[in-house]
């Protein structure tokens, strides 16, 4: 940061108000009478301990923190000096050197007007100020102005707007009155006073000669500086407040230049009420960032105050000039859409469920704004080109009426607030299918198809039973029985081996052959021919299992011999020879094979035996 200072003798700084000032500043001679104005210590030390050690360091460059930590030690000091002042009238060059710095009026600025002129003196002068100032008011005389209220204790400019409005309002409760007003504002009022006139008028209020040439030499030979401070880095530009609700977020745009290495911002905010008193204090929100926003969210402005904001840039020798935005939640904030809308369908109509637009803490913005109501904007979805309606309402929950059944309707939702022609953006859309009544003709084609749905069900099922009990039946009843001789024959003969569980103590090989069913010659007729293999001993069975020829079986009649040389007599010479070849073929098979003739056909029938059976 560069500074240039400048300085001139005399008042120059405000030469252009003085054009006309030819009176020359002369001091009188006081009496021998005249008492010259003192102080004591103690008074020293009281008014150096209420010094503000805030309060920003003169051109001698001593803090108030200095005077104040040290009044003690440095009370008897400047009681000698202030005493020494007032006995000689002569106020020190050090205690009149005064810096001029120019603080813009408005955010741009064009000409030296829009800059404000601001002093500083040494703190160590204005104290000696206040002590002469008190002085000062005890002499006044109480013939002064009723209606002054500057420099008067215990008033202020409330107290003159308030004093102006009830005379004005007093009168004009009369009839047929009226009021007019005239205000005068005049420029650089203190600057254009002329000592040498003031001085006059203080003798004609009665102070000493002594008191009114310490003053008029303070007043003139004050020796000025005008400090002119040109920030190397310009300031962020569009400084602007991103809201929704009350959620803020405080954004800026930064030039990027050849010398902004290692820029960092700060952000701060203040009520703007403060700005009126003596002292306040900015709080920092974000202090040496490098993002170009800065997020206010968490410092729960109140909704319905003025704050102002301001945003600079800085490194680590020079920053930029304040940049500072009035903001007020309830007038700039941006009001959002319902949180979430939910819609469905009862009885041919649209219930609307609403969801109130949520504040940072996720409570409802019609805690602080409770005229907001919501616009339902609706349309069948299969129009494109057709006009949407419109339904105004500030309930949560709202009935569409005068809807078509079984029809596609599609719907969104906006917030609005007109006091501040506050207008949200709108809310999804949401699509749903009214209900109703349905048609006779409808419901008679559900019934006819739930019929045939259950015709054939029913039928397919039947089927499947069927088909299973027949599988079963053949299973457990076949439907093919062998002839009932047979049958009666298998179960009279003492030596039939029907099918039987087989006896824990049986550990014998079972062994079993088929049954075949050949066809014989026509001429053939009724022959029944059993074949049995006669039993072995146990043990030559066991060892010669394999070796079966035809002396290990034997062919007998159905009716012990007799029988069967009956029927032998009748074969003739041909079926004898194949007789004996069906006998060979029966006799090579294991076990107890059996030979049956029956109409014309030769029934074996082979039957099983156990190994180690007897």
């Amino acid at each position: 940061m560069k500074y240039w200072h400048r300085y001139w003798k005399g008042n120059h700084f405000y030469a252009r108000f003085e054009a006309q000032n030819n009176v020359t500043a002369r001091k009188s001679t006081p009496s021998s009478s005249d008492q010259v104005l003192s102080f004591t210590a103690a008074d020293v030390r009281k008014t150096l301990c209420r010094v503000d050690p805030r309060r920003a360091a003169g051109p001698d460059n001593i803090p108030g923190r200095m005077l104040r930590e040290c009044a003690d030690q440095l009370a008897d000091v400047f009681t000698d000096i202030f005493n020494i002042s007032l006995s000689s009238a002569v106020v020190p060059t050090c205690f009149k050197n005064t810096t001029i710095i120019p603080v813009p009026k408005n955010y741009s600025v064009s000409c030296l007007n829009d800059y404000r002129p601001v002093a500083l003196t040494p703190v160590i002068t204005k104290c000696f100020e206040r002590l002469v100032i008190r002085h000062i008011k005890t002499l006044l005389p109480p013939t002064l102005d009723p209606l002054q209220f500057v420099y008067r204790p215990n008033r202020s400019t409330d107290d003159a707007i308030s004093t102006t409005l009830h005379l004005t309002l007093t009168h004009l409760d009369k009839k047929d009155t009226y009021a007019r007003m005239l205000f005068i504002d005049f420029s650089s009022a203190f600057n254009t006073i002329i000592p040498q006139h003031l001085i006059g008028k203080l003798n004609i209020l009665g102070l000493k000669t002594s008191l009114c040439n310490w003053i008029l030499d303070f007043l003139t030979g004050r020796p000025q500086s005008v400090q002119i401070v040109l920030a190397e880095l310009p300031s962020p530009r569009n400084v602007t407040v991103q809201t929704l609700n009350m959620n803020y977020i405080l954004k800026w745009d930064w030039d990027q230049g050849p010398g902004s290495k290692d820029i960092t911002f700060t952000a701060q905010y203040l009520a703007k009420y403060k700005i009126k008193q003596s002292k306040y204090n900015w709080t920092t929100v974000c202090g040496a960032t490098t993002n170009r926003y800065c997020d206010l969210t968490a410092e729960n402005l109140y909704y319905f105050g003025m704050w102002i904001l301001r945003v600079r840039a800085q490194n680590k020798s020079v920053s930029s000039s304040w940049v500072e935005v009035e903001f007020c939640p309830d007038i700039n904030a941006v009001l959002g859409p319902p949180s979430a809308v939910n819609i469905s369908a009862i009885k041919g109509l649209l219930q609307v469920n609403i969801t109130d637009p949520l504040s940072n803490a996720n409570t409802s913005m019609k805690e602080w704004v409770q005229d907001m109501y919501y616009v339902i904007q609706y349309w069948k979805e299969s129009s494109q080109m057709e006009k949407p309606n419109y339904l105004t309402t500030k309930n949560n929950l709202v009935i569409i009426p005068e809807l078509d059944t079984w029809t596609w309707y599609c719907l969104r939702v906006q917030s609005r607030y007109d006091f501040y022609n506050k207008n949200s953006v709108f809310s999804p859309t949401y699509c749903t299918q009214t209900d109703g009544q349905m048609p006779y003709w409808q419901i008679f084609l559900y019934f006819l198809l739930s019929l045939a749905v259950s015709f054939l069900f029913v039928l397919g099922l039947s089927l499947c039973f069927l088909k299973s009990f027949k599988i079963i039946k053949n299973i457990f009843y076949p439907s093919i029985q062998l002839p009932t001789h047979i049958q009666e024959y298998l179960c009279d003969s003492p030596s039939s081996d029907m099918p039987h569980l087989l006896t824990i103590e049986s550990e014998a090989e079972l062994c079993c052959d088929r049954l075949d069913i050949l066809v014989s010659d026509p001429l053939v007729t009724d022959v029944v021919m059993e074949i049995h293999a006669p039993p072995q001993d146990l043990e030559q069975d066991n060892k010669n299992h394999s070796r079966h020829n035809s002396g290990d079986s034997g062919v007998y009649s159905a009716e012990e011999g007799s029988g069967a040389s009956q029927n032998g007599q009748a074969l003739r010479g041909g079926e004898e020879i194949k007789l004996e070849q069906m006998s060979k073929i029966v006799h090579s098979a294991r076990g107890l094979t059996s030979v049956l003739f029956k109409n014309n056909k030769i029934v074996t029938r082979s039957t099983c035996y156990r190994h180690g059976a007897v």
